[in-house]
C-alpha cells in the first residue's frame, strides 16, 4: 500500500492543521547540504525561524518558498499517517515539545484519524 504525500495543505489548514509539518525537524540528506563558505560543516537540518517554523515557510501565505526543490524528507512525508498531526488537529500546538508530551497521554486509534485531502481529490 502506498501512502500519498501530496496533501492539499490549504484544505489541511481549513481543517485545523496549523501548518504542523513546517514545525518538524527536517534532516537533510548529505547531497542536499549546502557547503559553507566559512569552512564550517554544512548544516544537516533546515533552520527554523524565531517562531519555530521552517525558514522556507512564507507565513503570510502559508506556502513553501522552495516547494519544487524542497528536501527529500518533505517530499516523502505524509501527515495523514502521523499520530502527532492527529493531536495537532484536535488541540492547539504551542510547541513541538508540548505536542510530543501530549502524545504520551492521548491515544487516537487509526480508524479515528482525520484525513487531510490529497491534491486533486475533488476532481476524482
Amino acid at each position: 500500500m502506498s501512502v500519498r504525500s501530496d496533501v492539499d495543505c490549504n484544505k489541511g489548514r481549513e481543517i485545523g492543521c496549523q501548518t504542523y509539518c513546517c514545525r518538524l525537524l527536517i534532516r537533510l540528506e548529505p547531497e542536499e547540504r549546502i557547503p559553507q563558505k566559512n569552512g564550517l560543516p554544512s548544516p544537516s537540518f533546515v533552520e527554523k525561524n524565531e517562531s519555530g517554523y521552517c525558514i522556507h515557510l512564507d507565513r503570510e501565505n502559508n506556502l513553501c518558498d522552495i516547494w519544487h526543490t524542497r528536501p527529500k524528507v518533505c517530499r516523502q512525508y505524509s501527515c495523514n499517517t502521523d499520530p502527532l498531526l492527529q493531536i495537532a488537529l484536535r488541540e492547539p500546538v504551542t510547541s513541538m515539545v508540548a505536542l510530543v508530551k501530549r502524545e504520551q497521554t492521548l491515544f487516537i486509534p487509526k480508524e479515528k484519524f482525520i484525513q487531510i485531502p490529497c491534491c486533486g481529490d475533488d476532481e476524482l
